[in-house]
Formats: structure tokens, sequence, C-alpha cells
């Protein structure tokens, strides 16, 4: 069975004899004429997949499938860079064609039948195949298809008015040494996807133990007493009793009754916060979270995307912002890869 790729172009070109309007159309002159259309020359710059194709050179390592607004894209490798510039989808069909690098031949015509209409019109059905394809490029593409071309004659000779192609379902027949080669290539490409998700597998493990080693204090470098977050504090209270403990890791802190561990890498930055009554100004400190903790953790390890802290003075607020960020500083430089 054949699917219908249908083309439309008026092309003014003329194969024939020159003021002689009578002379009828010959087989070998419509495959002239239709060979020489834009329509039919296209087959050439983009070569048309047939169904397996596009999963084949997934598993090649031909190109691989991306999905970009709503549709799977075809991304040409370094591998398919060798074969193919580019794969794109066949507009009002279910086929890809890819553009070759290497220029190849239109594809032959062979006329099997004209059928007349009237003394001036022309009706011709033919077959194309693609010929003399690379090896490599051989394995996606389709063997060729069919095609009806109608012809009407002017003045000064006859001229393809209307082009129509289908698509054949058949690839391209290999030999049994492209089959072999293309099986080698298949079995290299799936080592290449074992050696790569192993490596992913290790760098993945590798980055675990990091973590986990990253998140283990082994020294504490600050303790600031006579703390309460913002969302503990009020205009009628002074800041309430509690603790503030600073390691090389990360700042621990109760927020409303739960406590949190700001890992350093969920934390932003730290910076000053004015804080939202004129009467404790210069009071806060804000700890904000980065991405990391956004996505992933929900917040600074206790469901808080970030947290206001408040400090009796500014020089106790002070004096945590200099060793808290001192510590995150140094914490950066120890694991600049997380």
């Amino acid at each position: 069975m054949s699917r219908r790729v249908v083309v439309s172009l008026v092309v003014l070109c003329a194969l024939g004899l020159h003021g002689c309007g009578k002379a009828d159309l010959s087989r070998g002159k419509a495959e002239a004429l239709i060979s020489q259309s834009s329509d039919f020359q296209s087959l050439r710059k983009a070569l048309v997949f047939h169904r397996e194709a596009y999963q084949k050179g997934i598993q090649q390592g031909m190109w691989k499938d991306e999905f970009q607004r709503g549709w799977h894209v075809g991304i040409v490798t370094d591998k398919g860079k060798r074969y193919f510039s580019e794969i794109a989808q066949v507009p009002m069909s279910n086929n890809r064609a890819g553009a070759p690098v290497a220029e190849v031949k239109v594809p032959s015509v062979k006329v099997t039948g004209i059928a007349k209409e009237g003394d001036t019109q022309r009706i011709a059905d033919f077959s194309w195949s693609y010929v003399d394809l690379p090896p490599v490029v051989k394995r996606f593409v389709v063997a060729g298809g069919l095609g009806k071309a109608q012809f009407k004659l002017f003045d000064d000779g006859w001229r393809l008015e209307h082009l129509e192609l289908s698509v054949s379902d058949q690839p391209v027949t290999l030999s049994e040494r492209e089959k072999a080669e293309e099986q080698a290539d298949l079995e290299a490409a799936a080592k290449e996807a074992q050696t790569a998700a192993e490596k992913r597998r290790l760098q993945a493990e590798a980055k675990a133990r990091r973590i986990e080693e990253s998140q283990k204090p082994t020294r504490q470098v600050g303790s600031f007493s006579n703390f309460a977050t913002a969302a503990d504090f009020t205009p009628k209270s002074k800041p309430g009793p509690g603790t503030v403990i600073v390691t090389d890791v990360n700042i621990d802190f109760t927020s409303r009754g739960t406590h949190c561990t700001a890992w350093f890498g969920w934390v932003k930055e730290i910076t000053k916060d004015a804080g939202h009554d004129s009467a404790y100004q210069g009071l806060f400190a804000h700890i904000e979270a980065n991405r990391s903790a956004w996505m992933g953790q929900g917040g600074l390890g206790c469901g808080n995307i970030d947290s206001q802290l408040s400090f009796p003075s500014a020089e106790e607020r002070d004096r945590f912002m200099n060793v808290a960020n001192a510590a995150l500083k140094a914490w950066r430089a120890k694991y600049p890869d997380l």
C-alpha cells in the first residue's frame, strides 16, 4: 500500500519540437519533464524516510528525539551529521525526511502509461525510485513510490501542469554486506549507550555521596541567642528566647515550633532585612532559598521557602551575618560542584 503525498506546481518547462504543437507526448519526453520539475527535484534534497527509520536512527545514534513545543523533533548527532544535516516532518504526512549532506542523484522515473484527454491533455502514470544512495543513507529511505502527472500541449510543446506523488512503505533493499554493517553499527551504538548509562549512574552515585558528606556538620562555628522568626515576632513582643546555631554546613533554628536546618546547598544568600515594623528595623536577617530548595526540597528543610530571623540587637544580627556568610563562603569553596 502507498501513502499519497500530493504535490502541486505549474512548471513552465517545455521539452519538445518548437512550433510543432501537434506532436504527441512520448514516454521518454514525459519522464524528462517529470525529472526536471522542481517538485520532483525536491526528492533529492529531502530524502523521504520509511516508517521504521526514525526509531532506527535513534537506536543507531544518528539523531536523538526531543519534545519541543508539542512535537517530537529529531536532533542530528555528531555521528549523524556525516550523513544528514537535519531531520524534518513531511507536511500532510506521517513521514519524516532527512536532508542529505552529500548530493544524491535525482530519483529515476519510469512512465507506465499515458492516457489521452482530448487533443491537448495527457495523464501519465509513473513509478519512481531512489538510486545510488550512500550505504548508510539507504538504511532509512523509502524505495520510492508511484505518481501521476498531468500535461498540457502549448504552441511550443508539452508542459507539466500538475504532479502527484505517492510514497511507498517499503524501504530500500539492502545488500547482505549493508545489512551486516548496519547490525554492527547497532551493536556498537548499544554498547556506547550502555557505557554512557553506566557513567551517568556512577556520576549520580558519586554526587549523592558528595551531597551526603556536605550535609554532615563537623564543627559549630557560631551560636546566637534570643532570636525569634518573623512568624513569631510581633510589635508587642520582643524576640523570644531561642538559639541559632551555625555549623560548617548549615544554619540550625526553630520556626513556629518546627525545627529547621538550612543546608548551605539550599541557601542562595543571607542578607539584612528591615523587617515589617519601624520599631524593630535593623534586627532582622533574611535567609533566602535557592532554586534547588524551591524545586526539590520545598524550602529550607522545614517547608519554608525562606526564613526571616530576628535578633535582640543590630550588633547581634551583624555578628550572625558575618559568621554565617563566612561559613557559607567556605562551604561553597569546598563544594563548588553542588
